[in-house]
């Protein structure tokens, strides 16, 4: 299955999409990242994501992982669930590291 990660999973978008991405059957969700929420668990920022069943689900007990493009680079899919210049300023190395 395609590997993804999400950076910006603590602010709205991000948690919303997470809340989705939750819900995908063809899809694993590897490495939740944020900035100033790094190191926290994800469930006190979206109780909306149920804690892992071992259906694949995302599980609300992960912590959240500081920003690392590096890191971010062995994910399959990418989504940036920051602002339109985090995004730009982020989408720009990981696209040129492939």
């Amino acid at each position: 299955m395609p590997s993804v990660a999400v950076v910006g999973a603590s602010g709205y978008g991000g948690t919303e999409l997470l809340r989705l991405l939750d819900r995908h059957p063809a899809l694993v969700v590897t490495q939740l990242a944020a900035a100033s929420k790094a190191g926290a668990e994800l469930r006190t920022l979206a109780p909306n994501i149920p804690a892992a069943s071992g259906s694949g689900s995302i599980g609300g007990e992960r912590v959240l992982d500081q920003v690392d493009i590096d890191a971010l680079a062995a994910a399959d899919l990418v989504f940036l669930g920051t602002p339109d210049e985090v995004s730009r300023d982020l989408a720009h190395p990981h696209r040129a590291a492939g």
